[in-house]
């Protein structure tokens, strides 16, 4: 065996050289797949189950991609800190049938992204914030420590304005495990869309005693300068409203994988499936004219803490990034995600309705 292994040396060299780099390969491909958390691919056997609504527990955060504009995405950071899942099970199924050909059928996996801190997971108050900027965790800590300095007086005075940079933007018509690729996620319709989420904060505010004024113009009605159309819209109703502080962007999340998969974020309130949210919250790189960001993200951090307290889950941590979402025409905007567009307009008019007395119980936090 010696002298095999002697006069065969260079093989054995060769063959262990070619073996680490195999391994290196099939490493790559499968760490660029869609993940889950903790680096379990989508396509894991057995834990994505097709229309099933699914909990997943991590320790360093979600790693799905994330709508950074409309409909584009890319793959989020992973946490420097190792993640360990701790548990998952499936929690609900779909309640309804929706008839789709072969052809045009896709796959809607239901989902709960629910979080702790590590990594660029911060905890704040009762929730959390995905820090994918270069300041530091400690930084971000400090800035989120304050309170947002805009003084309130949630009289009933107009001081809040809902309006949607996308109001086109709807779900899908069905509570299904599948989608209808041929259907649009765009819809022309103030009832099936956007504005009539807006309509149900808006209507839920007012109930509270907030003033509310909501403006449904469709600013996407093409998509590009939709964000420049909409700052239009801001202006004329600050002018008109002199009170307004608080900017409130409705959108909701587009997280589709590949173009036969999409990803329904839901979370099971009071026995009902309500659409998760995700707060976003820019950040100044230095070219963007965008100097005080900080106290938006007082403000988000603030609004996500208290729906994340009233209703634990329901919430994805802020994603502080560097973008601007027009906040930089205000220090109270804010820019909110409700669900994607596997969930169903009802989930959303649903989240709509819980998040209002949580977004009123922060506000009255800034009453002067």
């Amino acid at each position: 065996m010696k002298h095999f292994i002697k006069n065969h040396k260079y093989r054995f060299i060769s063959f262990a050289c070619g073996f680490c780099l195999f391994l290196s390969a099939f490493s790559s491909i499968i760490t660029s797949l869609p993940e889950v958390s903790g680096g379990i691919s989508l396509f894991s056997a057995g834990l994505f189950v097709p229309g099933g609504l699914q909990t997943i527990f991590s320790s360093g955060g979600e790693n799905f991609s994330e709508k950074i504009s409309y409909e584009v995405f890319h793959k989020s950071e992973s946490s420097s800190k190792p993640q360990e899942e701790t548990a998952q099970m499936v929690l609900g199924v779909p309640t309804e049938t929706q008839k789709v050909s072969e052809e045009n059928k896709g796959v809607i996996n239901e989902v709960q992204y629910l979080f702790s801190a590590g990594g660029n997971i911060l905890s704040h108050g009762g929730g959390y914030i995905k820090n994918s900027t270069t300041h530091s965790n400690e930084d971000v800590l400090n800035i989120i420590s304050q309170k947002p300095n805009i003084s309130l007086k949630c009289d009933g005075t107009i001081e809040v304005l809902i309006l949607h940079t996308h109001a086109t933007e709807c779900y899908n018509p069905y509570d299904s495990g599948v989608f209808d690729k041929t259907i649009p996620s765009r819809n022309s319709d103030n009832e099936n869309n956007m504005v009539r989420v807006g309509a149900v904060l808006t209507s839920e505010l007012q109930k509270l005693g907030i003033g509310v004024v909501h403006c449904t113009t469709q600013h996407d009605v093409t998509f590009n300068g939709a964000y420049t159309r909409e700052a239009a819209s801001v202006a004329e109703y600050t002018e008109k409203y002199p009170d307004i502080k608080i900017i409130i962007d409705l959108h909701r999340d587009a997280i589709e994988p590949d173009a036969n998969t999409r990803v329904k974020p839901t979370a099971i309130i009071n026995g009902k499936k309500a659409a998760q949210i995700m707060i976003l919250s820019g950040c100044d790189n230095g070219n963007m004219n965008f100097p005080d960001w900080a106290e938006n993200l007082r403000l988000n951090a603030l609004l996500e803490s208290h729906i994340e307290t009233s209703y634990p889950g329901l919430t994805k941590p802020v994603f502080f990034n560097y973008s601007k979402y027009n906040q930089n025409l205000s220090t109270g905007a804010t820019l909110i995600e409700i669900g994607s567009h596997a969930n169903t307009l009802k989930e959303a008019e649903y989240t709509a309705s819980l998040i209002a007395k949580p977004i009123y119980e922060a506000l009255c936090e800034l009453k002067g």
